[in-house]
């Protein structure tokens, strides 16, 4: 009897109950409605987009611009041309991340201990202090070339985000200085033409070429424009706000309906009260 209450014992120790509350809050409550995060797993708020970088003597009354002028405000003020650059000296630093294992690893750390002991019932008690550093190295001398191989990699990502920053520049000074009917592709566009399938594509390059032939030649010129600003404001990366898209009917986002019915709730206007 005594060994079958030890087994029951034994068998209830070792299973765990979950509490159905915990299960709600840590995941969605059925498979067709979205998860709301607590407060502390919610991303964080957008910051609002800064206003245009232009130079104050740009803005003086009866100032005529010149070519240079508005190539110059065009380049710096472009989501593409920022991004890419941001792009480029992430690239830049990953090569010299990987070059640093080329150098030798050294690790210090200190110890400290203290320890007492007593003898003979507690008559005699002994405190000893320990104490000293420690450094430790290490150099990989020979890897049979992986070191090599990472690096060179890093290089070759490191030319592809400049030529890209290039690219940028080259499609914003062509759309603003001679009218050339660029699509310039930064993260909205992307994001936008692989999610209504307007252009998918595995790369901005593809992304660009789809979206020049499928777009009608009188929009090509604000086509670009167009595409971030409805990125930034209405289809957002975190939870597009489907609900508002002017586009839902034609858009080919498979959850878009599932997003729409997050609409907020109207505000609710309460007239005052005839006296």
């Amino acid at each position: 009897m005594r060994r079958a209450a030890a087994l029951v014992l034994l068998a209830s120790a070792g299973c765990t109950v979950v509490p159905q509350g915990m299960l709600k809050k840590s995941a969605s409550p059925a498979p067709q409605e979205p998860w709301t995060p607590p407060e502390s797993g919610r991303m964080p708020p957008a910051e609002p987009a800064p206003p245009p970088q232009v130079p104050e003597e740009y803005m003086r009354p009866g100032t005529t611009l010149t070519l240079g002028q508005l190539v110059d405000v065009a380049l710096l003020n472009n989501p593409v041309t920022r991004e890419s650059w941001h792009t480029a000296r992430a690239a830049a630093a990953e090569v010299g991340s990987r070059r640093a294992t080329y150098f030798p690893f050294v690790e210090a750390d200190g110890v400290l201990e203290r320890q007492k002991s007593s003898a003979v019932g507690g008559q005699f008690t002994f405190l000893q202090t320990t104490y000293g550093p420690a450094v430790a190295a290490s150099w990989l001398l020979f890897d049979f070339g992986a070191r090599e191989a990472d690096v060179q990699e890093a290089t070759r990502d490191l030319y592809a985000a400049d030529w890209a920053h290039n690219a940028a520049i080259q499609n914003v000074v062509l759309n603003v200085a001679f009218e050339e009917l660029t699509i310039a592709v930064d993260t909205h566009v992307f994001r936008v033409s692989n999610r209504t399938r307007l252009a998918p594509g595995k790369d901005p390059l593809e992304v660009e070429m789809k979206l020049l032939k499928v777009t009608p030649k009188k929009y090509l010129k604000n086509a670009h424009h167009y595409l971030i600003l409805h990125g930034r404001y209405t289809c957002i990366a975190q939870k597009p706000l489907c609900w508002k898209c002017p586009i839902l009917e034609q858009c080919e986002f498979p959850e878009r309906k599932k997003f729409a019915k997050l609409a907020p709730e109207p505000v609710k206007k309460v007239l005052p009260k005839a006296r």
